[in-house]
């Protein structure tokens, strides 16, 4: 199936009642203050030019995506994916310029249009040539009609996910597996990130937090079945990685706090432990000086938190009750009681825009396979179900003019690349907010 073909399902009209629903949440959000878009509908023409064919009537971009103001900074997060091939297949098969997977992930992000972009789910290589092949092949290539994007400013580095660890860390009685990876993966660069920007990185003051071990955390949640001292020395607390990438906003800098966390698996029950102080870290990174985050290290060795009064938005797929909650019955009682806390989004310092699908037609009334279960979801699971794995969330003094999440419903503009029976797009949605410039310099 061609990406063109992708960009739109067969349109599954709706009801009467489902536009008048769609129409009550529309007034619901105008009246709780809610961020929340209005899609139109220009209209189409109702003839070819001469010469040309009959077409159907094709959906304007409005339908699904808000036109980005020029006096804001759109920071976006999609995990991409890709993360089924080795490094070395993926490099092969995007060098060959028309794989399909790739192309979905760079006509959603074209569609979006943002100045910073933070790819989660990634496999990457040690080289960083995955990170320049998909921005140079494809997202700064126009994908099926969308413009190519310009973000020239890329920054990637090393994840845990898939790197040996020495040791036996999922108690099988062998080292070697994935389970013994430093974070879960079934090959080397499995769960990468990538941060692409239109605006210059800082690179001389990013800070990341690979190395930072499980062990050397205050009041670790690190379980009694790693019980030797290797076990318990040699994981980090980030099963990917923890990035502060400083980018050169107006007259100062906005931190992005890039990160993302592999998911708890049934056969490594350590990694749901570790989920609490992945989250935990990334609260305390944010509240700076003012929090509990002065016995962080970076890789470098610079200790502390965020700079007093520094700008940030966090942006990836942190660790988040959803995350530990990915169990269900069979998670340990301490990560169901710690699944009813949220560190990161109850902190004083950082707000959530609450973002929602751009569309007519909310998510949860399509009834079909991709319903989910809350408004802000941005992945569909099984049953019905949804959850909320991508995130953008600025600190609490910055202004937030706009946000939402990619997730267009059949007759809209870019249905297909949300097709949940297509095996090419991502399971997760593009989440972007639309942050005030002038806020960063304390104007708005």
């Amino acid at each position: 199936m061609s990406l063109g073909s992708r960009l739109f399902r067969t349109p599954v009209r709706r009801s009467p009642a489902a536009g008048a629903a769609a129409a009550g949440l529309v007034a619901a959000l105008a009246l709780t203050g809610a961020p929340a878009a209005q899609a139109t509908h220009p209209a189409y023409p109702a003839y070819p030019a001469p010469g040309q064919p009959l077409r159907a009537e094709q959906p304007d971009p409005s339908t699904s995506m808000v036109a980005k103001d020029g006096e804001d900074l759109r920071v976006a997060t999609l995990d991409a994916g890709l993360t089924g091939r080795d490094a070395e297949t993926l490099l092969a098969d995007l060098r060959d310029g028309e794989d399909a997977a790739a192309e979905t992930v760079a006509a959603t992000a074209q569609i979006a249009d943002p100045d910073v972009l933070v790819l989660t789910g990634v496999t990457l290589d040690e080289e960083g040539r995955i990170a320049e092949v998909l921005n140079s092949d494809y997202i700064s290539h126009g994908q099926s009609g969308n413009r190519g994007l310009t973000l020239e400013h890329v920054f990637t580095a090393e994840t845990n996910s898939g790197a040996g660890s020495g040791t036996d860390l999922d108690g099988d009685g062998r080292i070697g597996g994935a389970g013994d990876r430093l974070g879960w993966g079934a090959h080397p660069g499995q769960e990468g990130m990538i941060v692409l920007s239109s605006v210059p990185i800082d690179r001389d003051a990013v800070r990341t937090f690979g190395d930072f071990r499980w062990v050397q955390m205050p009041g670790n949640s690190m379980p009694d079945i790693l019980d030797t001292p290797l076990q318990r020395a040699v994981p980090p607390v980030s099963s990917t990685s923890l990035w502060d990438v400083p980018l050169e906003v107006g007259r100062q800098h906005l931190h992005l706090v890039a990160t993302a966390s592999t998911a708890p698996r049934s056969d490594r029950r350590i990694d749901a432990f570790r989920a609490i102080d992945e989250r935990r870290m990334l609260a305390d990174y944010v509240a700076g000086a003012a929090g509990q985050g002065w016995y962080l290290r970076d890789d470098d060795g610079e200790a502390g938190g965020l700079a007093t009064g520094s700008s940030f938005v966090v942006a990836g797929a942190p660790a988040t009750a959803e995350t530990l909650s990915a169990l269900g019955d069979d998670a340990p009682s301490a990560v169901r009681e710690a699944a009813e806390e949220r560190p990161l989004l109850d902190a004083d310092g950082l707000q959530d825009p609450e973002p929602r699908p751009v569309t007519d037609e909310p998510v949860a009334e399509r009834g079909d396979e991709q319903a989910g279960s809350a408004p802000t979801d941005t992945r569909s699971l099984a049953g019905g179900e949804g959850m909320r794995a991508s995130y953008v969330l600025p600190d609490a003094d910055l202004s937030v003019r706009d946000a939402g999440i990619f997730w267009p419903a059949a007759d809209e503009y870019g249905s297909g690349l949300v097709d949940p029976a297509d095996g090419e797009t991502p399971q997760d949605r593009l989440v972007w907010t639309d942050i005030s410039r002038g806020s960063l310099d304390g104007d708005a």
